[in-house]
């Protein structure tokens, strides 16, 4: 955990601090060109398999969004999100992940879709064994004011046999970190 969160500030100072020279461009269109971060609440509804054994998960994540063509952008995103145990005894404790995702955002006007790919590390509490494994997520969104970023998508994962999937929300504050 404490490596995920550190390599995320990396990633977080890199991004501004190779922008903080730059200034807000705007497209014949109106909308941002350039680099954003944006920070945000997670809520997860789990689906499949998990919802057998888990209710509602709850986390926080952050995007890197770097404008590479009109309207698009390369995503990098990382999080974590600890579903509660359904059962009271310690059959199966809460489980905890750590998705770390790429992707590729496409905004028709406010409204737009990022297909996602990338890696997801679960723990289940109690137990020693954390697995690592593959992660995909069309994720679909609004943006709000230039600022506000709404957004829901399915997640799904298989770690050494288990299938994780939720159907995630996520609440999340644009920062514009610049044009190129």
């Amino acid at each position: 955990m404490k490596k995920t969160l550190t390599v995320l500030a990396m990633v977080v100072a890199t991004a501004f601090s190779a922008n903080a020279q730059e200034t807000k461009t705007t497209t014949e269109k109106g909308g941002t060109k350039g680099t954003f971060l944006s920070i945000g609440a997670e809520a997860g509804v789990p689906t499949g398999t998990l919802a057998n054994t888990h209710k509602l998960g709850f986390g926080g994540s952050a995007k890197v969004g770097f404008n590479v063509i009109e309207n698009g952008y390369i995503t990098l995103n990382a999080g974590y999100i600890s579903f509660a145990s359904k059962s009271a005894g310690p059959a199966v404790g809460s489980m905890n992940i750590i998705p770390i995702k790429a992707g590729f955002r496409y905004d028709f006007g406010a409204f737009y879709v990022e297909p996602q790919l990338g890696w997801t590390k679960a723990k289940f509490k109690g137990s020693d064994n954390s697995e690592s494994s593959f992660t995909w997520a069309p994720n679909v969104g609004v943006i709000i004011a230039d600022v506000i970023d709404l957004s829901a998508r399915y997640e799904s994962f298989n770690t050494d046999g288990y299938k994780g999937s939720h159907v995630g929300f996520r609440l999340a504050y644009n920062f514009n970190l610049g044009g190129r």
